[in-house]
């Protein structure tokens, strides 16, 4: 980059250089024009500086992800420029923090759960009279394993060990396989569920079928979801409840539990992190970090214990 050059002449430059690539652009070229025109306007013929691509995001009205994601736009745009002049400061990643935060979930109280239970007890059987029974049990299994949707939704008949009160949860995603100890109520209702099943559609490996014994799909699981989550009134940061919810909502009040309790609780909530199958053991933070009292002295000594070394070598 030299005096000649204009920066919002290089940010042209670079969206061209990024349509040749192949790459959807969007918004991306008013908004990069608009900080090449400031940075000519406020200093012009001097290289970009952090100061200054963070004087530009902070210009909009908006909250702080569209002012983190306007930073990093500029920032992609300064690892271009770099190459060009090595006077150019490239901001550091999240110097305004994350442009996509992760919203608040809902949590789900006892009460709500057993509603949902009942709803799904009482949904049309017409194209298959196992269909009520399904919902039922899965909402149950969600609630009182916390395993991901997709996940009970691929598990077969064989992962389900009612002798010794298992089930086998399969890789998915990134998750490695794990087994699950299941409380002895969760035992006795998938015992009854497997033999409802059994005599109403014997068709099919997955423990939850559709009319012609094939695992029930993930659309037909979230439209029914949906409609058996009407009228739930959201606790979190988003309108609508969701059924990945559940996840969210076994996790925090199984935490919220061990906080009151005397025993430390840093092994727990490395426990905690193989039962949820996360591949890295900071990912189980997003179900500690809730504003409740209860979960501020179990999401400081979780904080403090993945800092270690201990936590680092996980």
């Amino acid at each position: 980059m030299n005096g000649h050059l204009k920066i919002a002449t290089l940010a042209r430059r670079y969206l061209e250089h990024r349509r040749r690539l192949g790459y959807a652009l969007e918004n991306l070229d008013r908004r990069l024009q608009s900080f090449g025109e400031y940075c000519d306007l406020v200093a012009p013929c001097q290289p970009i500086t952090t100061a200054r691509a963070v004087e530009w995001a902070s210009l909009t009205t908006a909250g702080p992800a569209a002012r983190a994601d306007r930073l990093a736009i500029v920032r992609n745009f300064t690892l271009y420029c770099a190459n060009l002049d090595p006077r150019t400061e490239v901001p550091s990643p999240r110097i305004l923090g994350s442009a996509a935060p992760r919203s608040r979930p809902h949590i789900f109280t006892d009460a709500e759960i057993v509603r949902l239970m009942l709803r799904a007890r009482r949904l049309r059987d017409t194209y298959s009279p196992l269909r009520p029974h399904t919902y039922e049990t899965l909402i149950g299994l969600l609630a009182c394993t916390g395993m991901r949707p997709c996940e009970a939704l691929h598990l077969k008949i064989k992962d389900f060990d009612p002798e010794s009160g298992t089930i086998r949860v399969p890789a998915l995603k990134t998750s490695p396989e794990r087994v699950l100890p299941l409380h002895p109520t969760a035992v006795t209702a998938l015992k009854t569920f497997l033999e409802r099943r059994r005599r109403l559609c014997p068709m099919g490996d997955h423990l939850f079928v559709g009319p012609i014994g094939r695992r029930v799909g993930r659309t037909s699981y979230g439209l029914t979801m949906q409609r058996l989550m009407r009228r739930i009134r959201s606790n979190g940061a988003r309108h609508a409840v969701r059924p990945y919810d559940l996840r969210h909502s076994f996790a925090t009040k199984l935490v919220a539990k061990w906080s009151k309790e005397e025993a430390p609780v840093a092994h727990r909530l490395l426990l905690l992190t193989r039962y949820l199958g996360h591949a890295q053991f900071t990912h189980t933070w997003w179900y500690v970090s809730g504003e409740g009292n209860a979960l501020r002295a179990a999401a400081k000594q979780f904080e403090r214990y993945a800092r270690s070394q201990d936590g680092e070598d996980l």
